[in-house]
């Protein structure tokens, strides 16, 4: 017969013994207790299939939203294009200003070929690189007007929150023009940003380019974004309260 001194010979015959450790576990535990470890692990599937939840969430809102901003950038844009006369006269004493290029539509009819003429020539001359000419194709606006009775071209970044980028590209934009231009053309050449409003960073002194200032209808993209993030804000409460 086995005799019990003390604790340590419990633990040594327990130990000796699993199936009685067993039994003498389900005796002291709770149901509670024993079932913990399964309980927890359930928790934590729960948890993860949330959290997966509100990840797939928080990704089709940031798309939604980026949508959105995208949309919002070529209306204001289109928008920007609309009054561009008044714009530039007023800003820039710019008349008679035709559209040589937009970013995201066509030229005026009748000024397609001017500015890939122009950079055609240049990159032959070797005035101006490939890099060069692709970004400034790419300038929002190139537009070619009159000022004090010359003509004059401006190149354009339309932004409703301008950055440093917009004016430095701005500004590099309408170097690459002057220097594509032939010798012989000396026509003026300056830079301008159409937007709504300027990022802090922005020191407009250190940049050639004039701010245009245009006020973009701001509550219309809230509607819109307060519209989207509605269904998704319940979608999220319904799958959290789901998985709960």
């Amino acid at each position: 017969m086995t005799t019990i001194n003390d604790i340590h010979d419990l633990v040594d015959l327990l130990q000796n013994h699993p199936d009685w450790a067993e039994t003498l576990r389900n005796i002291i535990l709770t149901r509670e207790l024993l079932g913990l470890p399964q309980t927890f692990a359930r928790a934590l599937q729960d948890w993860a299939e949330t959290n997966q939840s509100l990840l797939r969430v928080e990704t089709s809102q940031r798309l939604l939203h980026g949508r959105l901003g995208q949309l919002a950038g070529r209306h204001y844009e289109e928008e920007a294009d609309r009054v561009i006369r008044r714009l530039l006269a007023r800003e820039m004493d710019i008349l008679e200003p035709a559209t040589l290029q937009r970013g995201w539509t066509a030229p005026d009819p009748g000024y397609a070929t001017i500015l890939p003429d122009i950079c055609t020539e240049a990159l032959n001359s070797g005035a101006i690189d490939a890099a060069e000419d692709e970004e400034l194709s790419g300038a929002d606006l190139v537009v070619l007007g009159r000022k004090n009775d010359n003509p004059i071209y401006a190149v354009i970044e339309v932004s409703i929150t301008a950055g440093i980028h917009d004016f430095e590209r701005a500004d590099r934009n309408a170097a690459v023009l002057r220097r594509a231009l032939p010798p012989e053309n000396t026509t003026t050449v300056e830079s301008a940003v159409i937007a709504d409003s300027l990022a802090s960073e922005v020191d407009r002194t250190s940049y050639r380019a004039t701010y245009i200032n245009l006020p973009y209808r701001r509550e219309e993209y809230q509607a819109a974004i307060d519209a989207v993030d509605a269904p998704i804000t319940a979608a999220a409460s319904a799958e959290t309260s789901t998985n709960s």
